[in-house]
């Protein structure tokens, strides 16, 4: 329920200018790139510090007085099944979501089977829905082509996008954006290292966005 209620209130996003034309194709034929090294943190000790900015639609940055942090507490057998347990200290929460998440041959699901994300398959839709009276929506991973770079340090990253839109073409926002884009970064070895949200009023009616970014790690 926590998940679902931060879907509908607090919005994963990077905001594109684009036009009804240039919306992502569902189901892209991409060449798929070589094999990824990549592992999934699951030392008990490893944490994650993550700051706070504010982004406006001239993309300027107003730094937010918010820390995240993200622990790794052990492991729990679900259905059979091992997962890695982490806490996650949210946007200032005082008490954490927790994620349980494992490596089921390439892609990263959690308890419910859901996918969250894949680090080898960047060709195939990972899942399609929609809101009632609201938005659809893809998931697709991509390989950046270059290094981003935070204070944490420099970072190869895979990227999950979700993608949404209205079916009709309308604009989603009131800039005449015909979609935004959930996405959220990986490092191949430390897992997430930025994301971004924001309020929905916020998104619609102001173009604005918020984003969270790796600043300190520890993982033994």
């Amino acid at each position: 329920m926590k998940t679902f209620t931060r879907t509908l209130i607090l919005i994963l996003i990077v905001y594109c200018s684009c036009t009804k034309e240039n919306l992502p194709a569902i189901c892209e034929d991409p060449i798929d790139p070589p094999e990824i090294f990549f592992t999934l943190p699951d030392i008990p000790g490893s944490y994650w510090i993550y700051e706070w900015v504010s982004i406006d639609s001239n993309g300027t940055e107003t730094p937010l007085n918010y820390l995240d942090s993200v622990f790794v507490i052990g492991d729990s057998v679900v259905n059979g099944q091992e997962y890695i347990v982490y806490h996650d200290y949210f946007f200032g929460t005082n008490s954490p979501e927790v994620i349980l998440k494992r490596d089921s041959l390439g892609y990263i699901v959690g308890p419910d089977g859901k996918v969250l994300y894949a680090h080898q398959n960047f060709s195939d839709t990972l899942q399609t829905g929609s809101y009632p009276s609201s938005y659809s929506y893809f998931d697709q991973m991509t390989k950046p082509d270059s290094a981003l770079t935070l204070v944490a340090g420099s970072f190869e990253t895979i990227q999950h996008q979700r993608t949404f839109y209205f079916p009709n073409g309308d604009p989603v926002n009131v800039c005449g954006d015909t979609y935004f884009q959930f996405v959220i970064d990986y490092d191949l070895l430390i897992g997430e290292v930025r994301q971004s949200i924001g309020l929905a009023s916020s998104i619609e009616q102001e173009c604005k966005f918020r984003e969270r970014r790796l600043i300190d790690y520890f993982i033994p």
